[in-house]
């Protein structure tokens, strides 16, 4: 017996997770390949792995509880790197996220789940294993012009608007938990309506060099001359969690997702 609720209703028999890291089979991508890439853009996906949770309790009240995974963002790093005609002078956008650490939801509404697309969130149930899985492969979208970017409002205003993409990097940290929440609740951040099961820490980057004078730089077909330079390990390894709280992991006032939180500036 792992975690036992406080009333007793509710026990977790057992919970683990499977990880499994792999590389996107083309890390970068343009309009060509991807139709939802702009033209003269680069989608860099960055490696990322697919995680699997098996949770099983018992209990009359196993019913009421959900199981399914909590991604965290504790760091980020994001920048692309622009170059004039002469290849002497640079602009550079770096993206932040204004918001660390923060849950790595698709929305506010989604919060904390990682997602809650079908399949993702399962109700528990007595005696009987259920289980729930992720898959992230972030991404970073870059244009080959600095002025075709819409972040920030200021790439157009200047001299610099014409400059070339020469470099590109993204780095992430986030910690996945499994976690148990029971259903309808409003406030789940106590140890009554939230359990931490088994957590985990990883991490990506991407990065890429292109030379904006180069034979491919006008060449969607041959990724505009955009080369991966480093595409760094994923690691994980799987601990216990059961003692944690969601709100010792992550502060109260930072109880918002990732993607509403990102800002960029010139430099």
């Amino acid at each position: 017996m792992l975690t036992p609720n406080l009333d007793a209703l509710m026990n977790i028999v057992a919970a683990s997770i499977l990880t499994n890291f792999t590389d996107k089979p083309t890390p970068f991508q343009t309009n060509s390949q991807n139709s939802t890439v702009p033209p003269s853009a680069v989608l860099a996906w960055c490696k990322g792995g697919a995680f699997q949770g098996s949770i099983t309790a018992s209990g009359q009240d196993a019913a009421q509880w959900l199981g399914g995974f909590v991604q965290v963002l504790t760091s980020a790093s994001m920048s692309a790197k622009y170059v004039d005609s002469t290849g002497k002078k640079s602009k550079t956008i770096r993206w932040t996220q204004q918001l660390l650490p923060c849950y790595d939801s698709g929305d506010d509404n989604q919060v904390p789940w990682y997602n809650t697309q079908t399949g993702s969130v399962f109700a528990l149930k007595d005696n009987i294993p259920v289980g729930t899985a992720m898959q992230d492969y972030p991404t970073m979208l870059a244009y080959l012009r600095l002025g075709d970017n819409t972040q920030p409002g200021n790439v157009n205003s200047g001299p610099w608007k014409d400059y070339q993409l020469a470099e590109l990097y993204k780095s992430l940290d986030f910690t996945v938990v499994l976690v148990a929440i029971k259903a309808g609740v409003s406030s789940w951040r106590t140890t009554q309506t939230c359990l931490p099961l088994r957590r985990f820490s990883w991490s990506t980057v991407v990065a890429g060099l292109r030379d904006p004078k180069g034979p491919d730089a006008s060449d969607a077909s041959k990724l505009y001359g955009m080369t991966m330079t480093e595409h760094a390990r994923v690691y994980g390894s799987v601990e216990d969690a059961s003692g944690d709280r969601l709100d010792q992991l992550l502060p109260p006032a930072s109880n918002k997702s990732a993607n509403a939180h990102i800002n960029a500036f010139l430099v």
